[in-house]
């Protein structure tokens, strides 16, 4: 899972020229107008931070502390990634 995340994060990165390290982490905090006025659809909760750079938004990284997985398996994949890849393109156009 680890690849597959690490291939989508670059993809995103790279075509929407927002700098990220992991597009899949949701502990994020944003301004009440920004969050607002995303216009959020479907599954487009991975382009966030994109949708709010759209809006001017400024962003910065902190750490965060990664708990190891103790029950259940993770659901993504291969698979995922290219539904990734079908989000981004039609969040783009």
């Amino acid at each position: 899972r680890k690849i597959p995340s690490k291939i989508a994060n670059w993809i995103i990165r790279n075509t929407t020229k927002v700098y990220l390290n992991d597009y899949g982490c949701t502990l994020r905090v944003y301004k009440a107008e920004i969050a607002q006025n995303m216009g959020l659809y479907g599954e487009l909760h991975r382009f966030i931070p994109v949708l709010a750079k759209q809006q001017g938004a400024k962003m910065t990284e902190m750490d965060v502390k990664h708990h190891p997985r103790i029950h259940g398996t993770s659901k993504y994949g291969l698979s995922r990634t290219f539904k990734v890849m079908a989000d981004l393109i039609l969040m783009l156009f």
